[in-house]
């Protein structure tokens, strides 16, 4: 079988796209691409997905030059980023706008055969604050992005970037038993912290109204990496919608994530024909009333969940020139296509 041949996209800079604003948000400020990203941890975490694909793909074997002679053709046009034109104010319409500049030519692609791909550093939302829902695209357009709206979308999810960036031949898992903590938890104040009796948590709400209310910071990290590699488990409810970066930030380094059976299915199928859920992260019912007895009983697996993690790492550093995430992302447009074939007969 022939490799999948991919095509990075040329956009006209004149079009004013592709390219990140001076100033992302209060805590993702990039002045331009290259100069300091690579180092920079904060800047390479979750809403950085479109830029750190785009870097990871220069490096695939198989690129073309021309898009008329790829598979699939890689638009780089930062959709999340270019809706913080502003400071603090997501405006979707700079998505669309930008869009629609270039639909008519990667309609043609798509009609053609081509599959277009277009990166999102974000959660689908099932409403008008997702571009998505602001246009009727070719069924040959698909989208990377942390979790999809609507099961027919042609939506590949993938894990969320994380600030931990290594080779994943060097970074092995930290999976020292000398912890103090059975279970912590790092965000937002939620609910379901209560149910836990002695977690260690650490919140990362911010009281300032004119910024986000979650304020990522290098303090921040630091506090938060020092807790998971000081826990067994980390508590991850929900976060905007099923799923939370903390979930694969935990993995990283060695905590493994308890969720719940009403957002298990997300990561599911992040992880579809890779590993078990089961086998990487800890499940408990909703109503479960006596959660932390189950998280003690579950302390003999947590070795092998962490070997598990270490068979998966590759997906979750994002590292340059791994090229693992971008071959996971070609076989769920496969699957999809395959899976979409199907329903036709």
């Amino acid at each position: 079988m022939s490799p999948v041949t991919i095509n990075i996209l040329k956009i006209n800079p004149n079009l004013n796209i592709g390219a990140l604003p001076a100033k992302v948000n209060d805590f993702e400020i990039i002045e331009q691409i290259p100069a300091g990203f690579a180092q920079h941890r904060v800047l390479r975490s979750q809403y950085a997905l479109e830029v750190t694909l785009h870097n990871i793909i220069k490096d695939y074997p198989f690129l073309q030059a021309s898009p008329q002679d790829a598979d699939i053709i890689f638009v780089p046009i930062y959709t999340f980023c270019l809706a913080w034109r502003k400071p603090y104010i997501y405006d979707v319409g700079a998505i669309v706008e930008s869009i629609h500049t270039l639909l008519d030519q990667l309609t043609r692609y798509a009609a053609a055969g081509h599959k277009v791909l277009i990166p999102y550093s974000d959660v689908m939302w099932p409403d008008s604050r997702c571009f998505m829902h602001h246009f009727k695209f070719h069924k040959n357009f698909f989208f990377v992005a942390y979790e999809r709206a609507d099961p027919n979308d042609n939506v590949i999810v993938v894990p969320y970037c994380t600030h931990i960036k290594a080779n994943p031949i060097a970074y092995p898992i930290p999976c020292d038993q000398n912890r103090n903590h059975i279970i912590c938890y790092a965000g937002r104040p939620r609910k379901e912290i209560s149910r836990f009796e002695s977690i260690e948590s650490y919140y990362t709400e911010n009281h300032d109204p004119n910024k986000w209310i979650s304020l990522n910071s290098i303090e921040n990290y630091n506090n938060i990496d020092s807790m998971y590699l000081n826990s067994f488990f980390s508590l991850q409810p929900h976060g905007d919608r099923k799923t939370r970066r903390g979930f694969y930030h935990s993995l990283l380094l060695g905590c493994i994530p308890v969720i719940f059976t009403n957002t298990a299915d997300a990561y599911r199928e992040v992880f579809d024909k890779v590993v078990p859920i089961e086998e990487i992260a800890v499940i408990i019912d909703t109503e479960s009333r006596d959660p932390i007895r189950k998280l003690i009983e579950q302390l003999p697996t947590w070795k092998r969940r962490i070997a598990n993690v270490e068979k998966i790492k590759n997906l979750l550093l994002y590292e340059d020139g791994e090229l693992g995430i971008v071959k996971n992302i070609i076989e769920k447009i496969e699957s999809l296509i395959s899976a979409r074939s199907g329903s036709n007969h």
